[in-house]
């Protein structure tokens, strides 16, 4: 179901819209002056693929998802396996997000741009975030119990703008009319 999401919905929505379609590893067909122009192939990330894709769409590379375009793909059958291939896949687009959001936020890309990576990377802030509030509110609650309400305020508000982008990328996806 993830997949079908992220390559059925997302991964077409987002080439529909002229936005950077990230490699994600699945049926993916490079240009070789692409791959020379972004600097290469380079192991140094868990999500190299996704890596390259980000370092062609600086240097103004454009990729385009074929979705009729179709390939036999396979899972892991075992639970403790796929919960591996999920930790790695999050920690790479992790050591993404920490290395292109702001090089690409103060970039000169277009607000659009800056917009629609933040909603894709953006959501590796939330992890760290999370921990931060909930490591200051537990602080909080066992050293003055009665000042747990701002943190608890600030934990809501984290949820309430998490959840909103959330909502504003689905609607943003759902919205598109194709031709």
């Amino acid at each position: 179901v993830l997949l079908d999401h992220h390559l059925g919905l997302e991964q077409r929505t987002r080439s529909w819209a002229g936005d950077l379609v990230p490699c994600n590893g699945t049926c993916m067909i490079w240009r070789r002056a692409a791959i020379e122009a972004a600097g290469g192939w380079r192991g140094d990330m868990l999500a190299e693929d996704m890596d390259l894709s980000y370092r062609a769409w600086l240097k103004g590379w454009r990729g385009t998802y074929l979705g009729d375009v179709t390939a036999p793909g396979e899972l892991p059958s075992v639970m403790k396996h796929w919960l591996h291939q999920q930790r790695r896949w999050k920690r790479g687009y992790h050591q993404v997000a920490w290395r292109y959001l702001p090089r690409i936020l103060a970039s000169r890309a277009s607000l659009r741009a800056k917009w629609r990576v933040f909603l894709h990377l953006g959501f590796a802030l939330s992890s760290p975030l999370s921990m931060i509030i909930t490591w200051s509110a537990l602080a909080v609650w066992l050293l003055a119990p009665e000042r747990v309400s701002p943190i608890l305020l600030a934990w809501f508000a984290m949820v309430v703008v998490g959840y909103t982008a959330a909502t504003t990328a689905k609607a943003e996806s759902f919205d598109c009319q194709g031709p």
